[in-house]
Order: C-alpha cells, then sequence, then structure tokens
C-alpha cells in the first residue's frame, strides 16, 4: 500500500480549485486554446467540473502544509459550462520515477474515503465519461458570457475537437494528472486501477481514451495497466488548435475470454 493515499470515486466540494488547477496545469496545452491564460480559465473551469465524474486521489500525511501551498486557488467561483478533455497529454508518465510494476501498485490495498478524515492534499485525478456526463462539463452559455459571441463560438467549435462519446457498455477516460512533486509514486497506476473496479462494478465492457501518440510517458503506463492501442488519426485541425500530429486511440477490455463467449451465444 502506498502510505496515506485514499482512493475515492468523486472530488470533494473542498477541493474543486484545487482538482480546477492540477488539471488545467496539467492539460495546458489542451484547456489554453479554450479557456484562456491559466488566471481566467480556472474559475470557468472550477464551475464547470462535475465532481461526481472522477476518481481522486487524496495524500493524508502533510494535510496541513497542503493547506497553505494550494491557498492561491481558493478563490475560484462557479459558472456554467461545454465540451471534454479527451486527447490525454500530461507533461510526462505520472508513474515514471517509480520501480515498481503498475499492476503490483494496482492490486495494493487502499484507504478509502470513509475511514479516513476528509482533510488531506488532493494529489491525482482521473476525469471519466459515463452515463451521459463527463468531468469537465462547460456549456455553451457559460463560454458565450465570458468571451463574447464571437469569442464563445470559437472556443466552443475548438472544444468540440476533443469531445468523443462513449460507445454503448465503454467508459471514457477523460485524462489523468498527478502532481509533479508526486509523480513516481504509482498514483496513476492506482487511479487507474481504481476506475476499473468501478467499471467493472457498473457491468461495463471497455476502458478506452485518446492521447498523444508522442507522448511516449502516458502510452507507457496504459500499457503497463493493459490498454492496448486501437489506431490512430491525424487532422490539420488538431495540429492547429492544439499542436498534436497524431492521436492514438487506446483500450481496454474488461470481460473476461468466457464472458465475451458467452455474450456472442446470447446474441
Amino acid at each position: 500500500m502506498i502510505p496515506a493515499i485514499d482512493l475515492r470515486l468523486g472530488v470533494d466540494e473542498h477541493h474543486r480549485a484545487a482538482a480546477a488547477a492540477l488539471y488545467y496545469d496539467a492539460f495546458s496545452q489542451l484547456l489554453a486554446p479554450i479557456l484562456g491564460e491559466r488566471s481566467r480559465a480556472l474559475p470557468l473551469l472550477s464551475a464547470a467540473l462535475d465532481l461526481e465524474r472522477a476518481v481522486a486521489a487524496i495524500d493524508h500525511a502533510d494535510a496541513d502544509a497542503d493547506a497553505h501551498a494550494h491557498a492561491d486557488a481558493d478563490a475560484h467561483a462557479h459558472a456554467d459550462a461545454h465540451e471534454n478533455m479527451l486527447v490525454d497529454r500530461p507533461s510526462d508518465d505520472p508513474d515514471s520515477p517509480g520501480t515498481r510494476r503498475a499492476d503490483d501498485r494496482r492490486s495494493q490495498p487502499v484507504e478509502h474515503s470513509d475511514s479516513v478524515p476528509e482533510n488531506g492534499r488532493l494529489v491525482g485525478i482521473c476525469g471519466l465519461h459515463f452515463g451521459g456526463r463527463h468531468f469537465v462539463a462547460l456549456r455553451p452559455g457559460s463560454m458565450l458570457r465570458a468571451y463574447g459571441l464571437l469569442g464563445g463560438l470559437r472556443r466552443i467549435l475548438v472544444g468540440g475537437l476533443l469531445d468523443r462519446q462513449p460507445r454503448p457498455g465503454e467508459l471514457v477516460i477523460d485524462g489523468i494528472a498527478v502532481l509533479p512533486e508526486d509523480r513516481g509514486r504509482g498514483i496513476g497506476a492506482l487511479l487507474l486501477g481504481e476506475l476499473e473496479r468501478f467499471a467493472r462494478a457498473q457491468d461495463l465492457r471497455a476502458l478506452s481514451l485518446d492521447v498523444a501518440a508522442d507522448n511516449t510517458g502516458a502510452t507507457d503506463l496504459y500499457r503497463r495497466c493493459g490498454f492496448v492501442e486501437r489506431g490512430s488519426s491525424s487532422s490539420w485541425l488538431m495540429r492547429r488548435a492544439f499542436g498534436i500530429l497524431e492521436v492514438q486511440s487506446m483500450r481496454k477490455d474488461l470481460a473476461e475470454p468466457d464472458d465475451r463467449g458467452q455474450s456472442r451465444n446470447r446474441a
């Protein structure tokens, strides 16, 4: 077990601002063309988060120190919000400095929120798109109010490039972000393991995601956690808007071979 790490489905309201800052910093390449610079983007992003559509990793080892470290992120308000960020491009593999295998990390017991105090430091987050809702849920109305008619429409169209709807029986991962100082602890693999447990409990058949093809750190993490490539795509619009040359689609099937065979027989 990673000491003091608590995995929970959903983000507590008092971590909303920290979640927005963590997510923006990890995916600024995608979010900045839509929401603008950090100081302007964070209030809108914070208000847009659907806190029930994420898995959070909380570190309880140094909760008091974290209260000071994140004081600058506490003042962000509420607004409506659209689009999801599913081309996953963290700056590097959250688990890369570690030496333990991802499967070993994900198999360790982890404390859960019903047995730990609510204070703590948000160190990692994994957004998910499931049941018609996703982690970043910006609405057109808020974009138009924030950026005006022309600016809002342009940003809505750019954000639409990242939108991908889950197929039946599928959960789409909206990206994993881990604080830079906490990478190498296996938190990324733990988040994926907790998300997989949730998906299996919902009788879902697969996890899927999109990732920038040149983001080898992230793709290596996903491969270690059982994801396989299912194709790639490229477009002039993605290059122009986000500087991404190629997008890799990855998927992890959750049904065991016998289960898939039974499904075919029933069909």
